[in-house]
């Protein structure tokens, strides 16, 4: 019944249903669709809304699986194009060197949100590193500014990374030895060898 009020979006159902398999000492992760989903990859297909996301994960849905055609969560979760608070509440959560994943196409989830032109979502997804690995929370934080209007998606995109380039010279003590964060960014699809910034240049072009 759980898989039925997700695919409902009725996140009262869902909640019930939650709160049975925990008095019931029942895994959440071993309530499987006929289709072979688990809770949390049918959410996330389904683009569900962020309470009913927030409510799987904190029921315990595990967001490290990986799935159908080498896909992480987050791979499925910027497939979809979900709301950027379920991506937020899948970051958080999520063991961060599985976006060094790349899937059985050659792309990190990263790659495919600015291939997409997801550029939001790219930023939601480094804004979280930054947020999970860094006392002060984000460094730069524009997926929650207001955009100019006027600016292509592409251009303010550009101006997101020209900010955070001009504010190197004062948050350098804080971004240093930020390997991982460094790896997902230079991480290069298997096709061409191409990183999540270059078809960011190349789609502003």
């Amino acid at each position: 019944p759980i898989h039925d009020d997700i695919l409902d979006g009725d996140i009262y159902g869902v909640r019930r249903q939650i709160f049975v398999c925990k008095h019931s000492n029942f895994d959440i992760n071993e309530m499987i669709s006929a289709d072979g989903e688990d809770c949390l990859e049918l959410a996330l297909t389904n683009d569900c809304d962020p309470d009913l996301v927030t409510a799987l994960l904190t029921a315990g849905c595990v967001p490290n699986h990986i799935y159908e055609n080498g896909n992480t969560a987050l791979h499925i979760a910027v497939i979809n194009n979900i709301d950027r608070e379920s991506i937020r509440q899948l970051m958080l959560r999520i063991d961060l060197d599985l976006l060094l994943q790349t899937n059985d196409a050659g792309y990190t989830a990263l790659h495919l949100a600015v291939r997409h032109n997801q550029y939001h979502v790219a930023e939601t997804i480094l804004d979280c590193i930054d947020e999970r690995q860094l006392e002060g929370g984000a460094v730069y934080r524009r997926a929650t500014e207001t955009t100019d209007s006027k600016l292509t998606p592409e251009k303010a995109f550009a101006k997101y990374y020209e900010r955070a380039c001009d504010r190197l010279e004062t948050t350098k003590d804080v971004l240093k030895n930020r390997r991982l964060k460094l790896d997902i960014l230079n991480t290069a699809e298997l096709m061409a060898g191409n990183t999540p910034l270059f078809f960011a240049v190349e789609q502003g072009q």
